[in-house]
C-alpha cells in the first residue's frame, strides 16, 4: 500500500500501472498518513 497526497500520487501514475498489485490511498494532510503508517506498523509488533 502507498499512502500519499492526491497529487503526489497522480505523478507516480505509470509506476502503479506497472505495479498493479498496489494499492494506492489518498491522504489529504501528509503528517495524517505518516501517522496512521507509524501507528500500525508499532501495532505489528
Amino acid at each position: 500500500m502507498v499512502i500519499s497526497h492526491p497529487k503526489a500520487l497522480a505523478q507516480c501514475d505509470k509506476f502503479f500501472v506497472q505495479h498493479f498489485w498496489l494499492k494506492a490511498e489518498v491522504f489529504e494532510d501528509t503528517a495524517a498518513a505518516a501517522e496512521k503508517v507509524a501507528k500500525s506498523e508499532s501495532s505489528m509488533g
